[in-house]
């Protein structure tokens, strides 16, 4: 499989070297430690869109071994990328990523790389994902782009996109299924150890405040939700403390925070609950009752929804990586 690691300037070393051992592993390390004769997938090469070297984001240079043009490549998969302002031109990366798709490549993303795809118009009306932290900014920027923020990869036709930099694993284990099968992309998980495909990246979001809004009144009863978020705290109430009537309460808080407010006190909930599970060992009932559920069924399905994982799976994973 004739594939190119696309470096893109300022990305992650990781994105570039990590996506590189794993898909020339593939069918490889597994077979040897089988005593097997090896069958290389992927022949992979580094590429940069001139053939110049790239410079990582912590210092040092990426040497390539040609530019994107030089090769007739059946898989090209973006590093992760410095997001430039939006006023940056970035033309001849997008005509040249175009001209990869129309000429039959899989284009693959990894984090911060789906800006480049989005930019080059080939997300347009598709599904797509990129790292947590970008959300906002790549929806403004792409509005036009189906963004699933959730997800850890996503694939439509012949575009993947996957979430934060560490997701590049499970993007390699999906690339290695789509090319070849299930079993190639299992051997090559359990031969270099890797945790094989998660199902989200939901568990990793840090809780967005959204306080970046101008409307004074709505910051006050956002802090007073993150104060007393144990509370039953009602529409009627909130609009109280901003003076505003209810209904002008709702669009303005709706317009602000871009939700509405018991949605917003209900992400609190989750939040304040993440940290006690990460933090203590304190009965997921009582946890509930902390953040305002008295019902722990409820509370174990606003969790699950939120985050991708129950109260107890969230627990274990997290104090398992820390």
């Amino acid at each position: 499989m004739r594939t190119a690691i696309l470096c893109l300037d300022n990305t992650l070393a990781s994105t570039v070297f990590g996506p590189l051992d794993i898909l020339s592993q593939a069918g490889q390390l597994w077979n040897a430690l089988c005593r097997r004769n090896p069958e290389p997938t992927f022949d992979v090469q580094l590429v940069s869109l001139d053939g110049a070297p790239v410079r990582s984001l912590n210092g040092p240079p990426i040497v390539v071994q040609g530019a994107l043009a030089d090769g007739d490549w059946q898989l090209v998969l973006l590093s992760a990328a410095h997001v430039a302002p939006s006023s940056a031109d970035n033309s001849a990366l997008s005509a040249a990523l175009r001209e990869q798709h129309q000429r039959g490549a899989v284009l693959a993303s990894i984090c911060t790389g789906a800006f480049a795809l989005a930019e080059a118009g080939l997300l347009d009306g598709r599904e797509a994902t990129t790292h947590w932290g970008f959300v906002e900014l790549f929806r403004r920027r792409f509005p036009q782009v189906l963004l699933q923020p959730e997800q850890l990869v996503t694939h439509s036709e012949r575009l993947f996109c996957s979430g934060g930099f560490h997701a590049y694993q499970d993007l390699c284990l999906r690339l290695i299924e789509h090319f070849c099968d299930f079993e190639r992309a299992e051997q090559t998980a359990r031969a270099l150890v890797l945790q094989g495909e998660r199902p989200s990246q939901l568990p990793y979001k840090r809780f967005d405040l959204h306080k970046q809004h101008q409307d004074a009144a709505i910051r006050r009863v956002q802090e007073h939700i993150e104060a007393h978020y144990a509370q039953a705290l009602g529409n009627a109430e909130l609009a109280a403390l901003a003076h505003l009537s209810e209904r002008q309460f709702k669009r303005r808080f709706q317009a602000a925070v871009g939700e509405t407010a018991p949605q917003y006190l209900q992400r609190v909930r989750v939040e304040m609950a993440k940290q006690e599970l990460r933090s203590s060992r304190e009965p997921v009932e009582r946890i509930a009752g902390q953040v305002g559920y008295s019902d722990a069924a409820f509370f174990r399905q606003v969790f699950r929804r939120h985050t991708g994982l129950i109260p107890q799976d969230y627990r274990r994973k997290m104090q398992r990586s820390a």
